[in-house]
């Protein structure tokens, strides 16, 4: 080998016999053999220009050659320096160091044979903009997307090579002739860094099995009115730690690539992602290959496992519809039907799997097999886009990384745990939703496509180095005129649009007044039946509910003459692209057509209106009581504990009206409705209609939690006091919180009101917290009620002496 490295020493020594200049600037150092006669440079301000485009006329093949990277022999693009002083491209010397650095003499130099302990090296924007410089001089030709220009009269031959121009570059924009393609201009590059796999070959009878796959999900559709926010398709996307490009081919043998091992392949993991027909996404979760979870802290907004496979198994698949295909809309009260898709893996198909699926008011289809390629949504529009947005954070982590290195061989450390799972979250966010509707429209599982922009969609992203496309010019003239077709396509969607929402904004204000009346009504009837000095307090709540409207209905007139005046840009447009198809005639016409710009962007949208005026829907009574206590027909609840269910550890007194922490009663019977755990004790009352309001002392207490819960929620253990469960509460701690689903909901930062005011809603799933003295609304939960209700009181542990009371005014 050293014999090797002296012999290509000396021939590099033999081929350098011209003068040789190196220019150094803050960072960037010039090619180590540009000739002082072709650039002028100025050492005050470390700039380059070019002084007489004629004199370096006879030098600009020696130009080319030195802007030439070594190793794929192609003009520099994204142009590094290494501390030698050599200039690569920066994709080439990263691959050539994954084939052949990384052993025990670390990173070298392709040309001098520098060795570098750690992969290491500068941007030289100095190469660069030489690049860019002599292009815009028309000294190189390079393969940089230029800006759509007026194509050039030609007699339908190509200037350079005199051979007839029969194909069409989509990267340059341009018509080239069969010479051209195989120029370094137009060369086909493909990426090393790329894995084949084999597609998918489908059964003999796939037709049939399509069609009755098909069927079913449209009977499930139609038979149970499933919206297509509730048609949920899931999929597990194995990839391993150094993310390869992936071809795809339709036979083994065909341009299949083998490179070397990186080392960061082997310790795989899975992602599952999952995605609405409506174009939300779900929490995508990933399952590395471990015996446990890492000892890393991950991001939000994805969930982490691990088991020994590093692959989807029936227990994975459990924990996956417990914590992910739950939070979907109504997915806690399974109050809408719903269809999940999946593949026919084994663990899908296991009994306890469709049993909790069907629990879930959810219908499971099963995708045949051979098939997912034609119907997983995911697999025909998704997970392609998924895994290029993955590798480019990827290669972002290796090119701009920090790194570390293992002692013994000096190997490059794989990305971390949580690092991965950023990438993914980083990834699936950047998914569009009009790329996931595609596929699903795709699949034939939702009937409306609507369109989108050439540049919608998440799957024209392409990797470093892919392949040029080339067409023939009928066939792109044909293109260009599909796409003006496609355009108009759209822009009357638009317009079809701009009615719809038209219309929409149109019923809300029609609702906004029908709420306003029927409100105005109850404030009538409520306020009607105080004394003459109370009308006063009715006239202010109706011009409130007057000024609520108006600002409602002039939000709505605004919104409506912005889609006015969006509708008319789209009318416009749809008159242009009519009379530039009409008037087409050549190559030139059609292309100054396609190139100009369209298409409208549309931002218009109904109004979203509040469903109600939630301000004049609270216990307008009681608020008025507050003032005139003496004549309000309307009183709150008197209510009494029921000793049945309190906690062994509480003392009721004062007629079953105050409860605190006392001493352990082990006589009590242990009755299915007594808390067993948690300090809590239940009202007699229980509630299946109506509206109903009552009042707790919390005064002095430092620690409560005050609340409703259903006839069958837990009481046995530990409770959660989530929605899911059964119970709708505030707690006062450190501060007052609102026990959400996921976690507690911070809502002041200290209580000092004395008393508590609860109301139920049971028809509408209404439940509001009040300031008791101010009557000001302090927190509300939207709930949904299919059994009785009954309202609960806790006072907490280890907070003796104190106690709550509820409050009987009558």
């Amino acid at each position: 080998k050293k014999k090797k490295r002296k012999k290509k020493k000396k021939k590099k020594k033999n081929a350098v016999n011209y003068f040789s200049v190196y220019y150094v600037t803050s960072s960037c150092v010039l090619p180590s053999r540009v000739r002082v006669c072709c650039v002028s440079m100025s050492h005050s301000t470390g700039s380059c220009w070019f002084s007489d485009m004629a004199a370096a006329a006879d030098t600009k093949g020696e130009l080319q050659k030195e802007l030439v990277c070594a190793i794929c022999l192609d003009y520099f693009d994204d142009p590094v320096i290494l501390k030698c002083g050599h200039n690569f491209c920066r994709m080439c010397i990263l691959m050539h160091w994954e084939e052949n650095g990384g052993d025990d003499i670390g990173y070298q130099c392709p040309e001098c044979r520098m060795v570098f302990g750690k992969m290491s090296f500068t941007k030289n924007y100095l190469v660069k903009n030489l690049v860019d410089k002599l292009s815009e001089f028309e000294c190189l030709k390079t393969c940089r997307p230029p800006a759509p220009t007026k194509p050039a009269k030609t007699d339908g031959k190509c200037e350079r090579h005199h051979e007839e121009l029969k194909l069409y570059c989509h990267t340059d924009r341009k018509p080239i002739c069969v010479v051209c393609r195989e120029s370094r201009d137009h060369r086909r590059h493909l990426s090393i860094r790329a894995r084949t796999t084999v597609a998918q070959q489908l059964p003999a009878d796939y037709k049939e099995k399509l069609a009755i796959f098909r069927t079913y999900c449209s009977n499930k559709i139609t038979d149970k009115k499933i919206q297509p926010n509730h048609i949920t398709n899931m999929d597990e996307v194995p990839l391993s730690f150094d993310i390869p490009v992936n071809h795809t081919v339709e036979k083994k043998g065909t341009s299949t690539i083998s490179i070397r091992t990186t080392g960061h392949e082997k310790p795989a993991f899975t992602v599952v992602l999952g995605c609405y027909g409506n174009g939300q996404k779900l929490l995508p979760m990933v399952i590395f290959k471990r015996k446990t979870l890492p000892k890393e802290k991950f991001p939000a907004g994805v969930i982490v496992k691990a088991n020994q496979k590093g692959w989807m198994d029936e227990e994975k698949m459990r924990e996956w519809l417990r914590e992910v295909y739950v939070k979907r809309p109504d997915g806690f009260f399974h109050a809408s039907p719903s269809l999940l898709i999946c593949d026919s893996m084994r663990a899908h198909l296991t009994a306890t799997v469709k049993n909790r699926v069907k629990q879930m008011n959810s219908e499971l289809a099963i995708i045949p097999g051979g098939l997912t390629k034609e119907l997983q949504p995911l697999d025909i529009g998704v997970n392609g886009a998924f895994k290029v947005k993955l590798r480019a954070a990827w290669e972002r982590w290796m090119t701009d990384g920090e790194h570390t290195f293992t002692k013994t061989h000096g190997r490059q450390r794989r990305a971390s745990y949580a690092t991965i799972c950023e990438w993914i979250v980083d990834a699936w966010a950047k998914i569009s939703a009009l790329t996931v509707v595609r596929a699903f429209a795709k699949v034939g599982i939702i009937a409306e496509q609507p369109p989108g922009n050439e540049t919608d969609s998440d799957n024209d992203e392409r990797e470093p180095g892919m392949l040029h496309d080339v067409a023939p010019v009928p066939e792109v003239v044909e293109d260009m005129k599909g796409g003006l077709k496609l355009r108009l396509i759209k822009l009357n969607w638009q317009k079809s649009m701009c009615s719809r929402v038209k219309a929409t904004d149109e019923q809300a204000k029609a609702d906004v007044k029908l709420k306003k009346q029927a409100l105005k009504e109850k404030i009538e009837d409520d306020v009607g039946a105080l004394v003459q000095f109370l009308l006063d307090e009715k006239d202010r709540l109706l011009e409130r509910l007057e000024a609520e409207e108006a600002a409602t209905i002039a939000l709505i007139d605004e919104n409506l003459k912005l889609v006015e005046s969006e509708a008319a840009k789209v009318d416009k447009a749809i008159a242009e692209i009519q009379n530039q198809l009409s008037e087409v005639a050549n190559f030139e016409s059609i292309s100054k057509a396609y190139s100009s710009p369209s298409h409208v962007n549309l931002t218009v949208q109904a109004v979203n209106c509040p469903p109600d005026f939630t301000e004049f829907t609270g216990p307008f009574q009681l608020i008025l009581w507050k003032k005139m206590m003496h004549v309000l027909h309307t009183m709150p609840q008197n209510l009494t504990l029921d000793l049945d269910t309190a906690h062994p550890s509480l003392a009721i007194s004062d007629f079953d009206t105050k409860v605190e922490e006392g001493r352990a009663r082990s006589h009590e019977p242990d009755l299915p409705c007594r808390f067993t755990r948690f300090f809590g004790v239940l009202a007699t009352a229980q509630y299946s209609s109506g509206q109903h309001y009552w009042e707790v002392d919390v005064r002095d207490k430092g620690v409560w939690y005050l609340g409703v819960t259903t006839a069958r929620s837990n009481r046995k253990g530990f409770v959660s006091l989530s929605p899911s469960a059964g119970y709708w509460s505030l707690s006062l701690h450190d501060r007052l919180y609102a026990n959400e689903e996921d976690a507690r909901v911070p809502v002041a930062d200290y209580w000092s009101s004395p008393r508590v005011g609860v109301f139920l809603d049971y028809e509408r799933g209404h439940v509001a917290f009040y300031d008791a003295v101010t009557m000001k609304r302090v927190y509300s939960f939207a709930a949904y009620f299919d059994e009785p209700v009954s309202p609960f009181f806790s006072p907490g542990k280890n907070d003796p002496g104190s106690r709550l009371q509820i409050c009987h005014y009558y």
